[in-house]
């Protein structure tokens, strides 16, 4: 097997051709933005039978024509699992599991088009409303177990052990099913940090693609993997990982709706206040925050009065593209509002879906910081470099970037998230263990 690095979640946003043109004279316009720059994004790790079928399958990771972001294709998905089935392996491996993969079949199921059609004019949006976001949201929650993969999570919803959860995992991999991703924990908000780059090295800190938090890289207890499926299999538009919100960040929300990328350019409205399809009530006179983890956007909402009855709602054109913020402590954009009542026109421009999420202008660390008695667990490094499988199929490729990764780290952080082993490693012959366990 080959190795390559390659950028599936964290590719810079290239903007649909979008003019936005609005006509009716029953509603007032507001487009008053203030703007700042542009930032950078992180690479990609991965392990495939064939580097080439790989990158096609990376940049296929755009909006296709009449297909609804989230939706899956079972029938590929059946051709993977039978190249996987016909794999040899050794005998110390577990044998081919067919009832995980009857369980990873029976989640994709979930992944439907729901009604998130594209317009055949990009500068027009289709109305969307409380019963569609909802849906939209129950359709990625039920697919959670598999956008991204967390082998330990899999594994307990499935009831198949681990270690047979990451030996059918890494044979996916070699098969191109998926990608092995490795990516340093944020001890703010428990998203993804970063991911390895084609050298192999992981800095010594960086900051958090999804809340801008600026992580030290210095223990291997803080590197996680994950599994993402191929576009083939699940075709899911996605910059980034969303956070995973904390109660404190939930109860701080106004506004959250699922607004897809479309292969047209065309975008959704969601009436705030008004409309027929009203997604939620007038925003008070205030700042709110707006923040989307997925997309890498970042920017303030400012609304100058409460709406009255006799108000018409403002249209507030939202270009995706326009918002994206890649950088830490720099000056965010801000919308404003005349009023309350307002009807946000969303084009995904960026080939990702966005959320459109509006918050109560409270500090970062309470927006932002999920507690750890919030998170869930997830697999370790350390547990896919004393995997037999990893060991028999990719470590003799591998080993040398790992090893380089990890010998920049002090394995040093506080003793409240020191794990039950020590963190410390050494080579062996099979590979890289942990030292208490070898």
């Amino acid at each position: 097997p080959c190795m390559s690095a390659t950028n599936i979640m964290s590719r810079k946003p290239t903007p649909y051709t979008s003019v936005s043109n609005y006509n009716s004279s029953n509603e007032a316009h507001s487009d008053n933005i203030e703007q700042e720059g542009d930032g950078e994004s992180a690479a990609g790790f991965s392990l495939c039978d064939d580097e080439e079928e790989y990158s096609e399958l990376d940049d296929s990771r755009l909006p296709i024509p009449g297909r609804e972001s989230h939706t899956c294709d079972l029938d590929q998905f059946d051709i993977y699992v039978n190249k996987i089935r016909r794999y040899k392996r050794h005998n110390s491996e577990p044998t081919f599991h067919e009832g995980l993969w009857k369980f990873i079949r029976s989640e994709l199921e979930n992944a439907k088009p729901i009604g998130y059609e594209e317009l055949p004019d990009a500068t027009a949006v289709a109305p969307k409303g409380p019963e569609d976001n909802e849906a939209f949201i129950k359709k990625m929650s039920a697919i959670g177990n598999v956008n991204p993969i967390h082998p330990n999570l899999i594994s307990g919803s499935s009831g198949v052990p681990l270690k047979q959860v990451m030996t059918e995992l890494l044979y996916a991999t070699k098969a191109g099913m998926m990608s092995l991703k490795l990516t340093p924990d944020c001890r703010r908000c428990g998203s993804m940090v970063c991911v390895l780059d084609q050298a192999g090295k992981l800095p010594k800190g960086a900051y958090c693609e999804g809340c801008k938090y600026y992580n030290l890289l210095d223990s291997t207890s803080k590197i996680k993997i994950i599994f993402v499926l191929s576009n083939d299999v699940l075709y899911a538009l996605a910059e980034n990982f969303t956070c995973q919100p904390s109660k404190a960040s939930l109860a701080a929300t106004k506004v959250f709706a699922i607004v897809p990328a479309t292969f047209s350019g065309s975008g959704f409205r969601y009436s705030i206040g008004c409309g027929k399809k009203k997604i939620a009530p007038a925003l008070p006179a205030g700042r709110y925050k707006m923040h989307c983890p997925a997309a890498r956007t970042e920017n303030y909402l400012v609304v100058k009065r409460d709406a009255s009855a006799k108000d018409k709602p403002i249209v507030l054109p939202f270009h995706v593209s326009d918002y994206v913020c890649r950088k830490a402590n720099r000056k965010c954009k801000t919308l404003h509002a005349a009023h309350g009542k307002i009807h946000m026109d969303v084009w995904t421009d960026t080939k990702s879906f966005f959320v459109l999420w509006i918050q109560e202008d409270l500090d970062d660390e309470t927006i932002h910081h999920l507690p750890r008695a919030e998170r869930k667990p997830f697999t370790s490094l350390i547990t896919l470099m004393r995997n037999e499988t990893f060991q028999l199929l990719f470590s003799n490729d591998t080993e040398m970037i790992l090893a380089r990764a990890l010998s920049q780290m002090t394995s040093m952080e506080e003793k409240e998230e020191e794990p039950e082993h020590s963190n410390k490693m050494r080579k062996l012959d099979d590979g890289l263990v942990c030292r208490d366990c070898a």
